[in-house]
């Protein structure tokens, strides 16, 4: 059986580490500053799911890297071929759109 990618990243929960504060800034639900509801939160289980929700509140580059290396290493524990990103402009790497199955 295999684990999604929000069952996979959620092991990192509470952790002092990137893949971990991926999980929490993904996940939650305070309040951003002058907003007045509290703002969404990742509902999705997929990759792609995980981008649009970064995407729609403009997470940084730092955010979009960690999700890069989430990607892979949640791939390597699925047993699959770990994909290299070839878009690339000035160091930075686009966020994978990966198809699960």
């Amino acid at each position: 059986m295999t684990i999604s990618f929000r069952e996979w990243l959620k092991q990192f929960k509470n952790q002092d580490a990137p893949f971990g504060d991926l999980w929490s800034n993904a996940t939650s639900t305070k309040r951003g500053r002058f907003q007045d509801k509290i703002s969404d939160s990742w509902q999705g289980d997929t990759i792609e799911s995980l981008i649009e929700f970064m995407v729609k509140n403009e997470a940084s580059y730092q955010s979009h890297s960690v999700l890069n290396e989430a990607n892979e290493a949640y791939h390597n524990y699925l047993g699959l071929e770990p994909i290299k990103s070839s878009n690339t402009k000035s160091g930075y790497h686009k966020p994978l759109i990966i198809k699960e199955k």
